[in-house]
């Protein structure tokens, strides 16, 4: 089996862009093939974000999957932070087919912040958004969106309450990594991943020299060489 035979598909965070992704879409240069699209509503301004329903993701995502599903041996998804959620979907709906995901900081449970944003929708269109979370302070100003659309927040609380409620049906090999630090996202989101999913081939790497934002942390190199070793013993061996 050649690398060019196998496809990547790489989801971004929310309120970010693919560009986000860039470290682990060098990937390409071993000779992998990545699909690593911009989220509807991301990558933009933020008020495109606004009227983007749960349903346009999963159009979305399944769109990019049945493209590449014939073309190739092996396909693989990887997601950042939401960008987990949406791997997870495929692979309970596809677990047959996907040959295995890898989940960074994975997001199940929304933040309170989302959950507050949603509840004000009929009367904030937009809230501040959090600061990027990086221990590489050189990075601290990487570019996403700096507001957040509350109508689109109970758009996130849906899938992820869709998500959550078929997570035994994800029975693929899976990688997960999780920071031993993180200042927005709660623990259980990985941990409760973890025990919940049904793969038979799974394995948790902690992370010590990042915090949400892994793939473009410290440890950023250590997740991509993790990523290649996981493809290589679940497909090659």
């Amino acid at each position: 089996m050649k690398n060019s035979e196998v496809a990547i598909i790489v989801f971004h965070e929310y309120l970010g862009s693919n560009k986000t992704m860039k470290h682990i879409n060098s990937l390409t240069q071993k000779g992998f093939v990545i699909e690593c699209p911009n989220i509807l509503g991301h990558g933009t301004r933020y008020e495109d974000l606004e009227n983007v329903k749960y349903t346009d993701w999963i159009n979305q995502i399944e769109e990019i999957y049945f493209n590449l599903r014939n073309n190739y041996k092996a396909i693989f998804v990887v997601g950042f932070s939401f960008g987990g959620l949406l791997a997870l979907y495929l692979a309970q709906k596809y677990s047959n087919q996907i040959t295995g995901i890898i989940l960074i900081n994975n997001f199940l449970f929304p933040t309170l912040c989302i959950y507050i944003n949603s509840f004000y929708k009929k009367f904030v269109r937009f809230m501040p958004n959090l600061k990027y979370d990086m221990k590489d302070q050189k990075l601290n100003d990487y570019v996403f969106y700096g507001k957040i659309s509350s109508k689109n927040c109970a758009e996130v609380i849906k899938l992820s309450k869709i998500v959550r409620k078929n997570i035994k049906k994800c029975t693929v090999p899976t990688l997960i990594f999780k920071s031993k630090k993180t200042h927005i996202f709660d623990n259980r989101n990985v941990t409760k991943t973890y025990k919940s999913i049904m793969s038979k081939h799974k394995k948790l790497v902690y992370l010590n020299n990042t915090h949400q934002a892994d793939v473009l942390d410290f440890d950023k190199d250590m997740i991509k060489e993790n990523i290649i070793k996981f493809i290589e013993g679940v497909y090659y061996l």
